[in-house]
């Protein structure tokens, strides 16, 4: 094995970490280090593809990577609309 092959593993073993935590009530969705787990977790997977491209795994984690950003943007905005509704009382 190479070293692209140990860094997808460590992505996947990211991705089963994140969410085993979720499963077990250790970490939210709305948790921002969910977020950045899934992305360190497509980063991993990103580069090991770019050693050894399979263009549906690249399509899954690109997809993977744009709704984990939105989830993390529209939680962010959430986050911010409450603190500025509860500085306002």
């Amino acid at each position: 094995m190479q070293l692209h092959d140990y860094v997808g593993i460590f992505g996947v073993i990211l991705y089963l970490f994140a969410y085993g935590m979720v499963q077990l009530g250790r970490l939210s969705l709305e948790d921002p280090g969910y977020g950045l787990i899934n992305i360190v977790a497509c980063g991993c997977g990103m580069f090991s593809l770019a050693h050894d491209f399979n263009l549906s795994s690249f399509l899954s984690q690109g997809m993977w990577l744009m709704l984990t950003l939105v989830g993390m943007y529209r939680g962010y905005q959430r986050r911010r609309s409450m603190a500025m509704a509860a500085s306002m009382r």
